[in-house]
């Protein structure tokens, strides 16, 4: 729901968006909209709200989120879906908790900080919040185990 919010905004390109539009265009309430908007705002979007006016979108937050990165997307599989979160021990680790539970081949895991990230051969690394793009991608490859060597080379080459 708030993807959608958020992409009727941008299209209004900084005019307002009545409430009523809004909750005809998703088939909500005016009081699930204002939750909503609240959330996004929380999340650091900066929208203005005015009686009968309606909301309009000032700031968008430098975030790596599925709002942001989705509609910039021209792959079939890989970022399907984007999983985002303020906040991980490792996105490897939760990457491999979410695929083991059958999360789909190309889902990518980010995080905008880690406090506890590990890169090639377990080696660890610091990065302060907001600095860096922290991610794992879940691939499941129609390839024999003994070549899934290969793809993390490459992955790292590219």
């Amino acid at each position: 729901m708030r993807k959608h919010i958020i992409n009727i905004l941008k299209r209004a390109q900084g005019t307002y968006v009545s409430g009523q539009a809004l909750c005809e265009d998703l088939g909500v309430s005016r009081t699930a909209i204002w939750k909503h908007i609240q959330q996004l705002r929380e999340e650091g979007y900066e929208i203005d709200s005015s009686s009968r006016k309606g909301y309009r979108l000032i700031h968008v937050p430098d975030l790596l989120n599925s709002y942001e990165i989705e509609p910039l997307l021209t792959t079939t599989h890989l970022g399907h879906p984007i999983l985002h979160y303020k906040k991980l021990d490792s996105t490897n680790i939760e990457a491999r908790k979410l695929a083991r539970e059958g999360a789909t081949h190309g889902s990518v895991v980010v995080a905008e900080h880690q406090t506890t990230g590990r890169g090639r051969s377990g080696r660890g690394w610091f990065s302060a919040p907001g600095t860096s793009i922290q991610m794992s991608l879940i691939l499941r490859p129609d390839l024999a185990p003994s070549l899934a060597a290969s793809v993390t080379q490459v992955g790292a080459a590219a």
